[in-house]
Protein backbone atom coordinates (compact mmCIF):
# COMPACT_ATOMS: atom_id res chain seq x y z
CA UNK A 1 0.00 0.00 0.00
CA UNK A 2 1.44 3.02 -0.53
CA UNK A 3 0.96 6.56 1.37
CA UNK A 4 0.15 9.52 0.60
CA UNK A 5 2.67 12.04 1.30
CA UNK A 6 2.05 14.43 3.97
CA UNK A 7 -0.60 16.96 4.47
CA UNK A 8 0.37 20.24 5.74
CA UNK A 9 -3.23 21.08 6.04
CA UNK A 10 -3.61 17.93 8.34
CA UNK A 11 -1.13 19.50 10.42
CA UNK A 12 -2.12 22.52 10.24
CA UNK A 13 -5.20 21.55 11.40
CA UNK A 14 -3.66 19.50 14.59
CA UNK A 15 -1.22 22.51 16.14
CA UNK A 16 -4.74 24.81 15.62
CA UNK A 17 -6.37 22.88 17.48
CA UNK A 18 -3.10 21.70 19.73
CA UNK A 19 -3.04 25.60 20.47
CA UNK A 20 -6.62 26.61 20.72
CA UNK A 21 -7.72 29.00 24.09
CA UNK A 22 -9.92 27.38 25.05
CA UNK A 23 -8.68 24.12 24.35
CA UNK A 24 -10.98 21.85 22.98
CA UNK A 25 -10.42 17.74 23.22
CA UNK A 26 -10.07 16.46 19.31
CA UNK A 27 -9.68 13.11 17.79
CA UNK A 28 -7.73 12.04 15.97
CA UNK A 29 -8.95 9.19 12.66
CA UNK A 30 -6.32 7.30 11.06
CA UNK A 31 -6.64 5.14 7.50
CA UNK A 32 -6.88 1.88 8.95
CA UNK A 33 -9.82 3.28 11.42
CA UNK A 34 -7.75 3.57 14.48
CA UNK A 35 -9.12 6.75 16.83
CA UNK A 36 -7.04 8.52 19.15
CA UNK A 37 -9.17 11.08 21.67
CA UNK A 38 -6.39 13.82 22.20
CA UNK A 39 -7.59 15.64 26.22
CA UNK A 40 -4.79 18.05 26.63
CA UNK A 41 -2.77 20.21 24.13
CA UNK A 42 0.62 19.40 25.65
CA UNK A 43 -0.19 15.64 25.10
CA UNK A 44 0.63 15.71 21.39
CA UNK A 45 4.09 17.35 19.63
CA UNK A 46 5.50 16.81 16.66
CA UNK A 47 9.59 16.29 14.61
CA UNK A 48 11.14 19.18 13.62
CA UNK A 49 10.25 17.91 10.04
CA UNK A 50 6.59 17.64 10.37
CA UNK A 51 6.01 14.13 9.11
CA UNK A 52 5.45 12.32 12.55
CA UNK A 53 3.54 13.74 15.32
CA UNK A 54 3.70 11.99 18.87
CA UNK A 55 0.80 11.98 21.72
CA UNK A 56 -0.47 10.44 24.89
CA UNK A 57 -4.33 9.30 23.69
CA UNK A 58 -6.43 8.67 26.36
CA UNK A 59 -7.95 5.28 27.23
CA UNK A 60 -5.11 4.22 25.77
CA UNK A 61 -1.73 2.90 27.21
CA UNK A 62 1.70 4.26 26.23
CA UNK A 63 2.85 6.84 23.70
CA UNK A 64 2.36 6.71 20.18
CA UNK A 65 4.03 8.30 17.37
CA UNK A 66 2.14 8.39 13.93
CA UNK A 67 2.96 9.36 10.68
CA UNK A 68 0.88 12.58 9.52
CA UNK A 69 0.20 10.94 6.17
CA UNK A 70 -1.89 8.41 8.30
CA UNK A 71 -4.31 10.68 9.71
CA UNK A 72 -7.52 11.19 7.44
CA UNK A 73 -9.56 13.13 9.64
CA UNK A 74 -8.93 16.44 12.74
CA UNK A 75 -12.15 16.88 14.65
CA UNK A 76 -13.21 18.76 17.64
CA UNK A 77 -15.38 16.66 20.30
CA UNK A 78 -18.12 18.76 21.79
CA UNK A 79 -18.99 18.45 25.04
CA UNK A 80 -22.47 17.02 25.79
CA UNK A 81 -25.22 19.51 27.14
CA UNK A 82 -26.73 18.31 30.41
CA UNK A 83 -30.18 18.50 29.37
CA UNK A 84 -29.13 16.39 26.21
CA UNK A 85 -27.56 14.03 28.45
CA UNK A 86 -30.71 13.64 30.82
CA UNK A 87 -33.01 13.51 28.15
CA UNK A 88 -31.02 10.05 26.21
CA UNK A 89 -31.37 8.23 29.92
Amino acid sequence: MTKKPSSPKTLEAILRLKHAQPFTPFELTLSDGRRYLITKGERIGRTPSGRVISFYARGEPGHWMVNVADVVAVNPVRKKSASRSRSAR
